[in-house]
């Protein structure tokens, strides 16, 4: 096997999951002008897992290519030195290109490394702030769920925060322990029907762990043109609103309806289309059967065999392109 550095295969991995994220960007594109409705939860599945797919493809790439018994069979022979036949992925980076293609690599993690702890650091700085100007709310509108519901929201006996101030607003902080903060605007604004709706809402971005979502999708899109990240995002948000509201809607009692439900209120910046555009979507939803299960299986069936595709993409291109780059 050849003695190469880890920092070399790194920089390979690094460089084949841009290549093959912008794959997934632009076939997304395209798929995304066929509108196929999917239900929220599916939608925001496969959203998340192709944010990530390239990087797992790339990674089983150069493990096939350090395996030349099955790399023959996709890679053409060709000649190092005096080495010809199949082999192992050969990445020296003794010359200035390779040099400057490993340092491209590192630098490219290192930032995104960087601007990930610093969100960390102001959402966490966020969070303490919101607790500091906040109370604990005496009553919690979400009791009757909890306690007749079974599995794990059976467990939740979580009181929501409530905010000083006059603007009406309800949401989530905080990533790996997540807290609902309400306004005090928006309390006195609500009947109970409507703000144990928002509750459910907000209940089911903690539980589902969304705001972690929304980061990794966030930094997994960071070298995506900038229109198409936006759309995408865009899409991702719409999927967990859409979700969150048929929550709320499934679990709040025969006592409430879409008509109870403040969709301008349960809803995160960066969120496409008008509220009444989303209340016709939520009305769909809930009048025509949907099957989940059938959309579940074309969608991950469609995600492996493309995942498949790009894994063969990466060993195929991306051995002769890392051992050009880095020689």
């Amino acid at each position: 096997m050849t003695d190469t550095s880890f920092l070399a295969h790194l920089a390979s991995w690094l460089l084949l999951s841009l290549l093959l994220s912008w794959c997934v960007a632009g076939c997304w594109r395209v798929a995304n002008t066929q509108r196929v409705p999917f239900s929220p939860d599916v939608q925001v599945k496969l959203l998340f897992t192709l944010v990530w797919l390239p990087f797992a493809c790339a990674a089983f790439s150069l493990i096939i290519n350090e395996l030349p018994p099955i790399s023959r069979y996709l890679v053409g022979e060709h000649c190092h030195e005096s080495h010809c036949g199949p082999h192992d992925l050969y990445i020296p980076t003794s010359s200035a290109l390779g040099a400057g293609v490993l340092a491209f690599a590192i630098g490219l993690l290192c930032v995104t490394i960087v601007m990930m702890a610093r969100q960390l650091y102001l959402n966490k700085r966020f969070h303490q702030l919101l607790q500091l100007a906040s109370a604990r709310s005496p009553a919690n509108p979400c009791a009757n769920f909890c306690n007749s519901a079974s599995g794990p929201q059976a467990e939740m006996k979580q009181f929501y925060q409530r905010v000083d101030s006059q603007v009406p607003s309800a949401w989530c902080a905080g990533l790996l322990r997540p807290q609902i903060y309400v306004s005090q605007g928006l309390v006195e604004k609500l009947t109970d029907n409507q703000l144990n709706l928002v509750l459910l809402h907000e209940f089911n971005h903690v539980r589902q762990l969304d705001n972690i979502k929304l980061m990794c999708v966030r930094y997994f899109m960071i070298l995506w043109p900038k229109r198409w990240r936006t759309a995408y995002r865009h899409a991702f948000i719409n999927g967990l609103e859409l979700r969150s509201d048929m929550f709320a809607l499934h679990n709040a009692g025969h006592y409430a309806s879409l008509d109870d439900l403040p969709l301008c209120v349960c809803q995160q910046a960066g969120e496409q289309g008008a509220s009444s555009e989303r209340r016709e979507r939520l009305n769909r939803l809930l009048t025509q059967p949907q099957n989940t299960l059938m959309q579940y299986a074309v969608s991950y069936i469609s995600v492996f065999v493309f995942g498949m595709i790009l894994t063969l993409i990466a060993v195929a291109v991306g051995h002769p392109l890392m051992e050009f780059l880095l020689q």
